[in-house]
């Protein structure tokens, strides 16, 4: 808005500097302004700043450079980023609800085998009653609670550790990213959200005049996702071979068809980044619809998991009281 009313960049930082709250982005900004001031681009100034400022905020920027369209670059950043924002939303609403009922099944099932479980046990054990198997396996499980937590505590670090390691390492990574994209209901989830990034940002760097080869490249990076960054770089070897994107593409499982059939006609008519901020807005919706739908189909499996895992607990203490006022 600042570059639209025709102020200048260096006085428009240095107002958003004084402006900002956030200790870290007002250091950046004055970092920033700092390097303008000194001489160096916008865009250079920016990149400098190590991960302060996006890939794409950083390319945009310095082709609004080049084309003396600074603002125009700016307002289609913000439309972008303002839209990546709303689709972390989405996904933190799905999986809040889903997340909130799992910590309190799993602190309702330790409060139950820790607190209430043994004042059973004790109970039972002065009336002399045999205990069922059932009710033997959750008294040892609920013993091992008590007396040694600290061991069950050690292991699952032990296991999350080992898995993040694992998962930093690049076959881990590669194969942990394929399971997101191939797992049942979720993983078409986590595809649409992949199809949604891809083609809104592809769509807005060619709109904008990044060439298609780093615009690739940025879009590897965009959507965090190994097996699709692979499927990228057979792109950009074909498009470096003089072939279009549509056929790389049209071989690999990712893409579906529909979204390889739009940049094909894109690709004929020149009208590529059109038809891909068109799909983008497809995929965005879907993403909408399946961030609701998944929470509503998770819902009833952790309630069946919490109700079950409670009831379990129950049924292994009230087994042996009816045994004892059988007797009495």
């Amino acid at each position: 808005v600042m570059q639209e009313a025709g102020i200048s960049l260096l006085l428009s930082l240095q107002q958003l500097a004084e402006q900002t709250d956030d200790k870290r982005l007002k250091k950046v900004l004055r970092d920033v302004t700092r390097g303008i001031a000194a001489g160096t681009p916008f865009s250079e100034a920016a990149e400098h700043q190590g991960n302060a400022f996006h890939p794409v905020f950083v390319n945009m920027i310095a082709v609004g450079e080049m084309s003396g369209t600074l603002d125009e670059s700016l307002y289609r950043l913000a439309e972008h980023f303002e839209r990546e924002a709303e689709i972390r939303g989405k996904i933190k609403t799905a999986m809040t609800y889903p997340l909130a009922i799992s910590v309190v099944a799993v602190l309702a099932v330790v409060v139950l085998l820790t607190v209430v479980l043994p004042r059973f046990m004790e109970m039972l054990s002065n009336f002399g009653a045999e205990l069922p198997a059932t009710t033997k396996m959750v008294k040892d499980f609920s013993d091992f609670l008590v007396n040694r937590w600290y061991v069950l505590f050690l292991l699952l670090f032990l296991l999350i550790m080992v898995f993040l390691s694992w998962s930093r390492q690049p076959q881990g990574k590669y194969m942990l990213d394929k399971l997101k994209i191939k797992a049942p209901v979720f993983g078409l989830f986590m595809k649409n959200i992949i199809l949604a990034r891809f083609t809104r940002t592809l769509g807005t760097l060619l709109q904008t005049g990044v060439q298609i080869l780093p615009a690739l490249e940025i879009v590897g990076k965009v959507v965090n996702n190994e097996l699709v960054k692979e499927e990228l770089e057979k792109c950009s070897q074909a498009v470096t071979a003089g072939r279009g994107l549509a056929t790389p593409l049209q071989e690999s499982k990712v893409f579906p068809p529909m979204v390889v059939q739009m940049m094909e006609v894109g690709e004929q008519t020149g009208n590529l980044e059109s038809l891909l901020l068109k799909v983008s807005v497809y995929y965005e919706r879907e993403v909408d619809e399946m961030s609701e739908r998944l929470a509503k189909m998770i819902e009833p499996f952790l309630l069946i998991f919490l109700g079950g895992a409670i009831g379990f607990i129950v049924y292994s203490i009230m087994m042996p009281m009816f045994s004892v006022i059988s007797g009495v």
